[in-house]
């Protein structure tokens, strides 16, 4: 495919392709290539979170409050999980994005994280990355 160089002040690419194009992929997945699209949002679909995030759903019913959001709350499994290193960090962010975005598909209410708690994830996840 033709490729155009990236903007230096904002590390974006440029438009280079005119028309959209699907690529299949050996291993079943495909790629789109979808001129002027930047990226896809989540539309609400709280069922299949649920599904591929089954295992975590399951853990969660060990939270000490019923309206865990697995972000700050004292005595969440799922943290508690996490920091233990009984639950993939990659995992345990996908799946909070994944429920933040569902939660609001414009992303004006995403649930805020405690700071002190935010940063020791971010820690987590940098640690995890560098290994």
């Amino acid at each position: 495919m033709k490729t155009n160089d990236v903007r230096e002040y904002d590390y974006k690419g440029m438009h280079t392709t005119t028309h959209r194009e699907l690529f299949e992929l050996d291993n079943g997945g495909v790629v789109i290539d979808t001129p002027g699209l930047r990226a896809l949002g989540v539309w609400e679909d709280s069922a299949g979170i649920e599904k591929t995030f089954s295992d975590l759903e399951d853990m969660a019913k060990n939270c000490k409050f019923n309206n865990c959001t697995h972000q700050h709350e004292p005595g969440c499994y799922i943290l508690e999980m996490v920091e233990n290193d009984k639950i993939p960090i990659e995992r345990y962010s996908t799946y909070i994005t994944l429920k933040n975005e569902s939660k609001d598909v414009s992303k004006s209410n995403i649930l805020s994280i405690d700071k002190n708690r935010k940063e020791a994830i971010k820690k987590m996840i940098k640690s995890k990355k560098n290994n």
